[in-house]
């Protein structure tokens, strides 16, 4: 899939944004067959990537893909949770209560009580709110960079400016330098558009005054 070469996991990874991006609007259209698509080619994509992070998130929206779509296939979802979780391994990632719920729901729909509440608890233990916010702050920012990627304007524009305010509300430095990182990349022929502008008065102003006068 990937010629090696030492651009190989940046395209990788690249790539994989890409196709969970790809599978969260097939969701939107309620056109599974797709999302189950590009959730696997995602997976395959991330493999390259060397990101764990990256390849336990592919392996998480592939599992919600048997978990909330029609026909639900969760014993397949509880296989590509754990595989997500042994990927992360021994990693910290905000991606670890997500996990955990997706289980804990997949253990439920096979009536499996004891495992779910086990994995309950395990989200419970990492801190369920603050790390599933930040987490989505993360995600969203990932999905603005992948829309970047697709040349999706509205779609970049709504997810940094979404994942933006998120991490200013969490008062995550890390997460909004993410962001400003991926504002400071957008594409030449976009900067002129309103939504651009709109974006950087109301998100990014006071980075980029900052970096002005530095």
């Amino acid at each position: 899939m990937f010629h090696p070469s030492k651009h190989q996991e940046a395209a990788a990874s690249l790539a994989t944004q890409a196709k969970i991006l790809q599978a969260v609007l097939a969701m939107h259209k309620l056109n599974f067959i797709a999302r189950e698509t590009h959730c696997l080619e995602a997976v395959r994509c991330s493999r390259f990537s060397g990101d764990s992070g990256l390849q336990a998130a592919a392996l998480m929206y592939l599992a919600y893909t048997y978990t909330y779509c029609l026909p639900r296939r969760p014993e397949k979802a509880i296989s590509l949770y754990l595989q997500a979780l042994h990927a992360l391994s021994n990693e910290t990632s905000l991606l670890r209560s997500d996990i955990y719920m997706g289980l804990a729901d997949a253990y439920a729909q096979c009536k499996e009580e004891k495992k779910a509440l086990e994995a309950i608890a395990f989200a419970q233990s990492a801190g369920l709110q603050s790390v599933a916010e930040r987490s989505t702050s993360e995600t969203i920012i990932h999905h603005a960079d992948a829309a970047r990627g697709l040349g999706d304007l509205d779609h970049y524009v709504a997810c940094l400016e979404e994942g933006g305010r998120l991490a200013l509300s969490l008062g995550s430095q890390k997460r909004y330098s993410e962001a400003f990182d991926i504002f400071q990349r957008t594409p030449e022929q976009w900067r002129h558009e309103q939504k651009i502008q709109t974006l950087a008065k109301d998100i990014f102003q006071q980075v980029s005054r900052r970096t002005t006068n530095s």
